[in-house]
């Protein structure tokens, strides 16, 4: 989870304003200049494939970068690990 919160705020800090909501764009580009296919080839065929870019016609005020869909889902994971041991 700490890692997580990191690499969210780092971006949020190399995206500035764009992170909040005004452009999923500088995200897809600030992916695009960093990764690299020999190292992640599969993010690679993502970022290219468009997959960060918001749905086409989805309103400007609902553009976010969802850290807390992010977060959600990785305590939605320790739950069910919390969930699996306590079960033994």
């Amino acid at each position: 989870m700490a890692t997580y919160m990191h690499a969210t705020a780092r971006l949020g800090a190399d995206l500035g304003s764009a992170a909040s909501s005004a452009s999923i764009a500088a995200h897809s580009a600030l992916l695009g200049s960093r990764v690299d296919v020999q190292k992640l080839p599969a993010l690679r065929a993502a970022v290219d494939a468009g997959a960060f870019d918001y749905p086409a016609g989805l309103p400007e005020d609902e553009r976010q970068l969802g850290y807390e869909f992010g977060l959600e889902r990785i305590l939605d994971g320790v739950e069910v690990l919390v969930d699996a041991r306590s079960a033994i």
